[in-house]
C-alpha cells in the first residue's frame, strides 16, 4: 500500500495516535489529521513555515492500540525518513532503516515551545 500522496519522498514517522483519535485503519495512516494534540501541532507548523505536504507521507510506528505497523512500509525507497521520538526511531531501527531523529511533538511543544520544531528546518533544507 502506497502511503500519503504518490510524489512523496519522505516518510515521517510518528509513535501511535492520540487515545482520542478515531479508531480506524485507515486514519493510521492519515497525516495531520485530528484538530488537537500534536496532529494539529505539526499541521500549523507546516503550514506558517510554506512546507508542502505533497512530497510528504506520514505512518505511526503502532496502531491506536499498540498493534506495531509492518515494517514493509520502509521498503519504499524515501529520500529521508523522519522519527519523532524515541519509539518512532526504535520501530524504523528494528525494520533494518536508518533515520533522522527528532523530538516528540508533544515534547517540543511542552520544553521548547520558543524554539522552531526541527521537522520544520529539516524539511526545508532537504527540500521535503
Amino acid at each position: 500500500r502506497r502511503l500519503g500522496f504518490p510524489g512523496a519522498t519522505v516518510l515521517i514517522v510518528g509513535d501511535r495516535p492520540a487515545p482520542t483519535a478515531p479508531d480506524t485503519p485507515s486514519f493510521h495512516y492519515t497525516p495531520f489529521a485530528t484538530i488537537k494534540h500534536s496532529s494539529l501541532f505539526i499541521n500549523l507548523e507546516l503550514e506558517n513555515a510554506g512546507v508542502d505536504e505533497r512530497k510528504l507521507a506520514w505512518v505511526n510506528a503502532a496502531s491506536l492500540h499498540g498493534e506495531r505497523t509492518p515494517s514493509s512500509v520502509l521498503d519504499h525507497d524515501w529520500k529521508l525518513i523522519i522519527a519523532l521520538g524515541d519509539a518512532a526511531q526504535r520501530w524504523v531501527n528494528s525494520g533494518g532503516k536508518q533515520c533522522i531523529k527528532i523530538t516528540h511533538p508533544a515534547y517540543h511543544k511542552r520544553f521548547k515551545s520558543r524554539e522552531v520544531y526541527p521537522l520544520v528546518s529539516i524539511l526545508k533544507e532537504c527540500n521535503g
